[in-house]
């Protein structure tokens, strides 16, 4: 297969600390310590870009940053298309369609390239970061949209269709630290429908509440069920979990849901929240 220029292939090890790299199989998972027995933190998805920050001393694992969303994590080097700076920028701003589909076959190396993977056009065939993947036609890809406007009613709208977007995963597995189909955690269901209407959103439910503006400026869920009209809840909105069950608020950092609007004001049991749920195993209304 052809490599863009500047990346090079996967290789099961590497003598040189690149300084970028990009996702060259369809879901490469991202370990808290360069081990396949370390904790799964997250997942990289085709055509994602990160930075380099150093190679494990054997040469097998690669410490990256995520490009988009800042996340930190070990991933094998048989999983990066490996280059420099200049080479991962210039495939990112290639790479303006992303798959819309939960699995799109015919991709990298014939293997189904997961919902949120980053492709290139070129005519009516697609490319990843080592070149031409098959002749797909471009069905079951969209363009990467960009940022949402600032007015009222927009955000309702695409509140709506945040919402739309999850509601396709009703039914995944749970899977910590999973970004696909076929298994997504909390804040990875929130990421990444946030991500498909051009809201980019941390990898975690803690940092997610940050970017959020915090604790302290997030109303609290009593609150916006109590005085429903400006101000009150909405389809698309997060609803974070604390430390403990009973501390459900708009303000938490240790899980998140979307709030569905199907019942206003909030009644409890009428599937008014969508979560990936460790408890249940699965997404799940609840």
């Amino acid at each position: 297969r052809r490599s863009a220029p500047g990346l090079e292939p996967p290789a099961p090890g590497v003598e040189r600390t690149p300084a970028a790299a990009a996702v060259a199989v369809p879901v490469a998972d991202l370990r808290r310590l360069p081990d396949h027995r370390a904790e799964l933190v997250s997942q990289g998805l085709f055509g994602e870009t990160y930075r380099v920050l150093e190679r494990s001393a054997e040469g097998k694992w690669l410490r990256v940053r995520g490009d988009e969303d800042g996340y930190v994590g070990w991933v094998r080097t048989w999983s990066l298309a490996r280059g420099s700076l200049a080479a991962a920028a210039a495939w990112r701003a290639r790479a303006c369609w992303r798959v819309d589909a939960p699995w799109l076959s015919g991709g990298a190396g014939g293997g189904a390239l997961p919902f949120g993977a980053r492709v290139a056009r070129a005519g009516r065939a697609l490319e990843g970061p080592l070149g031409p993947i098959g002749a797909l036609g471009g069905a079951g890809v969209r363009r990467v949209p960009g940022r949402p406007g600032s007015s009222r009613v927009p955000q309702v709208r695409l509140g709506r269709a945040i919402v739309a977007t999850a509601r396709q995963f009703f039914g995944t597995p749970y899977h910590w630290g999973g970004r696909t189909f076929a298994g997504v955690d909390c804040s990875g269901l929130v990421q990444l429908a946030a991500q498909a209407h051009g809201i980019r959103l941390p990898r975690d439910a803690g940092a997610q509440c940050l970017a959020s503006g915090g604790v302290a400026r997030l109303a609290p869920l009593a609150r916006a069920i109590e005085r429903p009209g400006r101000g009150s809840i909405r389809p698309g909105d997060l609803w974070f979990f604390g430390p403990k069950e009973e501390d459900m608020t708009v303000g938490g950092r240790n899980r998140v849901m979307y709030w569905t609007g199907t019942a206003i004001p909030y009644k409890p049991g009428k599937n008014d929240l969508l979560e990936a749920t460790r408890r249940v195993g699965a997404v799940i209304a609840t």
